[in-house]
C-alpha cells in the first residue's frame, strides 16, 4: 500500500538565512512517505549566518560528568519572575550538562542501564561531527535547562542555535559516512522542537528519515544506530495516530535487541508498520471494490493474530543485565504497546458506538498495567512513561470521574521536561472527548487533523 497524500513530498527549502524560532520551520519540512522520498542532491552551503562563534567541546570536557556545571540560582524575590532572574548558563556548562545523568540523560533512556551508553554516544558523536551537531546540542541543552528550572518562553539563543542547526540538517551531504551525524542532528532538533513547542516535532522526524532513506534502501545490510531507531520509533507512533505510512520499515536484526528508547518492543515496530498501512488505507477511503475487502480483512486478521500471539522476548541474561526497576518497565511497556496495537486495530474498524464494550476493556488493561508499574515505580498520582499508549486509552474514558482523573494525572520526575508534550496530549483527549459527547458514531481517526497542534510521545 502506497501512501498517496499529497503532503508527503519533501521540498528543499530556501538558502536565505532563516532566524525565526524553530516551530516556524515546519513549512520547509514536509513529511514525506516511503514512495517520496528520493534521495536529495544537496550540497552544504556554509555562510557567516551559519558560523557560529561557540567552539565544540573539547573531548576532555565532554568526559567530564560535571553536575554542578550549571549556574547556580541567584536569590529570589516572590514578586519578580523566575525567568528574570535565573542566570544562564555558559556554553561549557551546557556541554557539561549533557553528561550529567540528572540533568541530561536521564529523561532519555527508558532504564538507568543505558545512561553510561547514551552518554558515551553524546561524547562520541559531538567530537566526530562538530561541524553538524554542535549548535543542536546546544540548543537541546539549553531547552532540558528551561524545562527542569521551569521557566517560560523561548530563549533567543537557542533559537538561533536551532535555526542554524535546522538549516545544516536540511543542506546536509547524505552519505553512508554522514549517515550517523544526520540522524543525530534529527534527534536533536525533534527534541528541542518538542519540549519548546510541541506541534512540528514529527515533521522533523520525518525529514531526517527521508535524508537517510535512500541509503537503506540502496544497502540493506547497514546497521541500525540506535538514532534511527528512536526517530523510526517516533515516526511510528505518530503515524497510528494520523493514520500515515512511515517513512522507513527497520527490519529487525535480532528478537532479543533492547533499544535504550524502544525497549523490547522493536521485533513489534514491522507489525505495527503494517499496522499503520491498514489505517492509511481507511484514512484514504478504505478499499473500492470487493477484491480489496477481502484483501484488507486477510490483512487485518493476519495482523490481529500475529498482535494477540505477539511476546516480548528478553535476551539471555535480561534479569542479571537490568535491575529489577527497569526489568518491570521493559516488560511493562511491551504489554501495554500490544495492547495499543490492538485498539488501533480495533478502531480503526469500529467507531465510537460500535463494539465499546472492547474498546473498554482494551483501555482498563493499558491503564491498570500502567498504573501497576506506576505504583511500582514511581511517586501515586504519576503519568506512566509509556505516553503513547496511555494516549490512546484515554481517548475511551466515558466518565466524568474517570476523565478527571486522566488529567489529574502528573508527569513523573525523571519526565518533568515532557510537561508541554503531555499538556497537548491531554487536551488532544479533551477535544476527543467533547466530540464524542456531542455525537456518536465519531472514529476519533477523524478528529485528529481538526484537533489543537500536538505531538505524539511514545
Amino acid at each position: 500500500m502506497n501512501n498517496s497524500n499529497s503532503r508527503n513530498t519533501i521540498k528543499a527549502g530556501s538558502t536565505e538565512s532563516n532566524k525565526s524560532a524553530l516551530a516556524t520551520n515546519d513549512q520547509a519540512l514536509v513529511r514525506a512517505g516511503p514512495a517520496d522520498a528520493p534521495a536529495p542532491a544537496y550540497i552544504l552551503q556554509t555562510d557567516a549566518a551559519a558560523s557560529y562563534p561557540t567552539p565544540p567541546p573539547s573531548s576532555s570536557m565532554m568526559a567530564t560528568d560535571n553536575r554542578n556545571g550549571l549556574a547556580s540560582g541567584m536569590p529570589m524575590k516572590p514578586s519578580i519572575p523566575k525567568s528574570f532572574i535565573q542566570p544562564r548558563p555558559s556554553d561549557e556548562g551546557l556541554y557539561a550538562s549533557t553528561r550529567s545523568t540528572e540533568q541530561f540523560l536521564k529523561y532519555f533512556v527508558h532504564g538507568i542501564n543505558f545512561v553510561p551508553s547514551l552518554g558515551d554516544l553524546v561524547s562520541k558523536r559531538v567530537t566526530q561531527y562538530p561541524d553538524l551537531v554542535n549548535e543542536g546540542l546546544l540548543a537541546c541543552a539549553g531547552a532540558v535547562f528551561r524545562c527542569r528550572n521551569k521557566l517560560t518562553g523561548f530563549d533567543d539563543v537557542d533559537m538561533a542555535r536551532s535555526a542554524i542547526a535546522l538549516r545544516k540538517l536540511r543542506y546536509a551531504p547524505v552519505s553512508v559516512d554522514k549517515l550517523e551525524a544526520i540522524l543525530t542532528l534529527g534527534n536533536l532538533l525533534a527534541t528541542y522542537e518538542l519540549l519548546t513547542s510541541s506541534q512540528t516535532a514529527h515533521a522533523i522526524t520525518r525529514f531526517t528519515l527521508s535524508l537517510v532513506q535512500p541509503l537503506y534502501h540502496a544497502q540493506p545490510s547497514l546497521k541500525l544506530p540506535t538514532e534511527l531507531i528512536s526517530l523510526c520509533f517516533v515516526d511510528t507512533v505518530e503515524c497510528l495516530v494520523r493514520r500515515e505510512i512511515p517513512v522507513i520499515k527497520i527490519p529487525v536484526e535480532s528478537a532479543t535487541l533492547i533499544d535504550r528508547y524502544a525497549g523490547l518492543l522493536c521485533p513489534l515496530l514491522p507489525v505495527l508498520y503494517e499496522l499503520c498501512e491498514i489505517g492509511n488505507t481507511y484514512a484514504l477511503g478504505g478499499p473500492k471494490n470487493e477484491q480489496e475487502k477481502r484483501l484488507l480483512a486477510d490483512h487485518i486478521n493476519s495482523l490481529d493474530n500475529r498482535l494477540s500471539s505477539w511476546r516480548p522476548l528478553p535476551p539471555p541474561g535480561f534479569a542479571s543485565q537490568f535491575n529489577t526497576r527497569d526489568s518491570i518497565f521493559l516488560l511493562t511497556q511491551a504489554r501495554v504497546y500490544r495492547a495499543a496495537g490492538l485498539l488501533i486495530l480495533h478502531r480503526l474498524q469500529h467507531p465510537f458506538g460500535d463494539d465499546d464494550n472492547l474498546g473498554r476493556r482494551m483501555s482498563f488493561f493499558i491503564l491498570s498495567e500502567s498504573s501497576l508499574c506506576v505504583d511500582l515505580l514511581s511517586a501515586p498520582n504519576t503519568i506512566p512513561k509509556t505516553l503513547f499508549p496511555w494516549m490512546i486509552a484515554g481517548v475511551e474514558l466515558v466518565t466524568p470521574e474517570e476523565r478527571q482523573s486522566f488529567l489529574a494525572q502528573v508527569p513523573a520526575e525523571d519526565r518533568e521536561i515532557m510537561a508541554l508534550p503531555i499538556s497537548r496530549m491531554k487536551e488532544f483527549c479533551k477535544y476527543v472527548w467533547q466530540a464524542r459527547d456531542k455525537r456518536e458514531g465519531l472514529s476519533w481517526f477523524d478528529l485528529v487533523a481538526t484537533a489543537p497542534p500536538f505531538s505524539v510521545m511514545p
